[in-house]
């Protein structure tokens, strides 16, 4: 019998084993309706925002997860919410036009960014730049090692790979070369493996089903590790609140790699979105230790080329039938 075939019941919840470097606690959460809010604690910001956001409370999973060892994932059920931000909410960016998405499948996705620990396991080295403990989030080298790590992640594990890769796309590359390599990956959607978020993905789990203006909460220092409070230095995940669904570190601590490439969001209902089809700048989400709160917030867009060395990963997987 293999680890993927262990399969233990407690109490209410389901947990499921997936090998020697990962193991992971499956969840089933469920949303419809998102929002947003602004303001780092000013009520009558909340209340405003609170009343546009069209969301629904969600009733929770009775307890905290079960964490085994390793990695541990949540399932996320698929929904439809808004994605972007209000006209009104302060400090927003012109690029977070808010429209609706449909997210059609469900799910996985890691409760906290992929630590160095994990990513030495996988590649032999801890792979970032900011070595302050292996509990902290890594800082890739690039987008490009980033698709590597979850492609070296899913053969260890027994899965496919999710990401057709170019010929010389490999450890080493100048970012030169990673900029122009990562046009041609192809995402295969078939994969059962450890992939990146989509965009949207992202920001359906981190708003998950509430209307804060960060990911759990509307007090920035509560959920995140910010400029404020990290001293632009990465903290250990999973050292702070988590959002309704789990995740930690959502707001703050790294910002993440995503799939998509960056461009301008529709205006009307898209159905499981993967970003642009052309351009070479990536999306990376959440912001950073190193960043002011308004980057921190659920609709803020990241974007930069391939190569940019300081930004992190989480792990998300297809949940396939």
């Amino acid at each position: 019998m293999t680890a993927h075939d262990i399969i233990a019941t407690t109490g209410a919840r389901r947990y499921v084993g997936f090998g020697r470097l990962l193991t992971l606690t499956v969840l089933t959460l469920a949303m419809v309706g998102c929002g947003t809010t602004s303001g780092e604690t000013d009520p009558a910001v909340v209340a405003e925002s609170n009343a546009a956001s069209d969301s629904t409370p969600q009733p929770q999973p009775e307890g905290p997860p079960t964490t085994i060892q390793g990695y541990e994932m949540v399932r996320i059920e698929p929904g439809e919410f808004w994605m972007g931000s209000p006209e009104d909410e302060p400090k927003r960016d012109a690029d977070e036009i808010r429209h609706q998405v449909e997210l059609t499948a469900p799910y996985s996705l890691g409760t906290t960014e992929v630590t160095q620990e994990l990513w030495k396991h996988v590649m032999g080295s801890t792979g970032s730049r900011r070595k302050y403990g292996e509990r902290r989030p890594v800082s890739v080298d690039s987008w490009c090692a980033a698709i590597l790590f979850c492609n070296r992640l899913s053969v260890a594990e027994g899965l496919d790979e999710p990401y057709r890769i170019p010929p010389g796309f490999e450890d080493g590359m100048v970012l030169s070369q990673c900029e122009a390599k990562s046009v041609l990956v192809e995402w295969n959607r078939e994969s059962n493996g450890y992939r990146l978020p989509t965009e949207a993905e992202w920001e359906y789990a981190a708003r998950a089903g509430a209307a804060y203006l960060y990911a759990g909460s509307d007090s920035l220092g509560d959920v995140g590790w910010y400029y404020v409070n990290a001293v632009q230095v990465h903290q250990e995940v999973a050292t702070k609140q988590a959002n309704d669904w789990g995740l930690y570190d959502m707001s703050g601590n790294a910002s993440e790699w995503v799939w998509d490439r960056y461009g301008d969001y529709p205006k009307g209902t898209v159905t499981d979105p993967v970003g642009q089809s052309i351009g070479t700048e990536r999306v990376l989400r959440g912001g950073s230790s190193g960043n002011n709160a308004v980057y921190c917030r659920c609709a803020w867009r990241g974007h930069s080329t391939p190569g940019d060395p300081s930004v992190g990963i989480r792990l998300a997987r297809s949940v396939m039938p």
